[in-house]
C-alpha cells in the first residue's frame, strides 16, 4: 500500500503527465539534481524520478496549483548506460544515457552522487537480471515445444514456473524491441500447469 501511496504522490507532483500508477511500477529514487549545459556550461536546476523500468528528467513548472513539474525526458532501464564524468571543471557529474537522449547531470555532494549511481546501477541490474531469468523461461517453453511425444520429458509447466513466470512478466516492461507479447501469450496459454 506504502508503495501505490508513493506513485500516487509522484502522479500527483507530474500533475497526472506520466501514466506511472501502475501494480509493476516501483519507485526507487526521486530527488533535486543539476543538469549541465552543454552550451555554456551553466547548470540548470531538474528533478529526478527513478522507477524500476524508467528515469523521469523534470523541469520545474511556475505553477501556484497543482502540478509542480514537468517530464522533459524519458530514459528507459531498458538500454541505459551509466558512467561517471567528473572533471575538474566540472565535479561530480554522471552520465545516464538511453537509446533516444544522453543527460549529463551533477550532484550537489560526492555523497548525493554516489546514491544516485548506486540507485541506477543496481535498477539497471535487476533490469538485466529479470531479462535473463525471463529469456532463460521462454527458451525453456520452446525447449518443451519442440520436444518429441516419446521423450521422457513431460512437456507443460510446473505451479513454480507459472507463479515465477507470472512475477516476471509483472516487472518486464514490454516494448517490441524486446518481446513480442502475443507470441507470449500464445506460448502461455499452450501449456496447462502439472500439479
Amino acid at each position: 500500500m506504502d508503495r501505490m501511496r508513493k506513485l500516487l504522490k509522484v502522479y500527483e507532483l507530474l500533475g497526472g503527465e506520466e501514466d506511472i500508477v501502475n501494480p509493476t511500477n516501483e519507485l526507487i529514487k526521486e530527488g533535486h539534481i543539476l543538469k549541465l549545459s552543454n552550451k555554456n556550461g551553466t547548470t540548470q536546476d531538474r528533478y529526478l524520478i527513478l522507477f524500476n523500468d524508467r528515469l523521469l528528467y523534470c523541469v520545474p513548472k511556475l505553477r501556484l496549483i497543482g502540478q509542480k513539474y514537468g517530464v522533459r525526458a524519458r530514459i528507459d532501464v531498458d538500454g541505459m548506460e551509466l558512467k561517471e564524468t567528473s572533471s575538474v571543471a566540472a565535479s561530480r557529474t554522471f552520465l545516464v544515457s538511453g537509446k533516444q537522449r544522453s543527460l549529463e547531470l551533477q550532484a550537489r555532494t560526492e555523497e548525493e552522487k554516489n546514491d544516485w549511481i548506486q540507485a541506477i546501477q543496481a535498477t539497471i541490474q535487476r533490469h538485466e537480471q529479470t531479462m535473463d531469468s525471463f529469456r532463460h523461461l521462454t527458451c525453456s517453453l520452446r525447449d518443451e515445444e519442440s520436444t518429441p511425444p516419446h521423450s521422457p520429458v513431460t512437456p507443460g509447466l510446473r505451479a513454480e514456473d507459472t507463479h515465477l513466470l507470472s512475477l516476471m512478466l509483472r516487472e518486464v516492461s514490454f516494448t517490441t524491441d524486446t518481446l513480442n507479447e502475443n507470441i507470449c501469450l500464445e506460448n502461455i496459454t499452450k501449456h496447462t500447469v502439472k500439479n
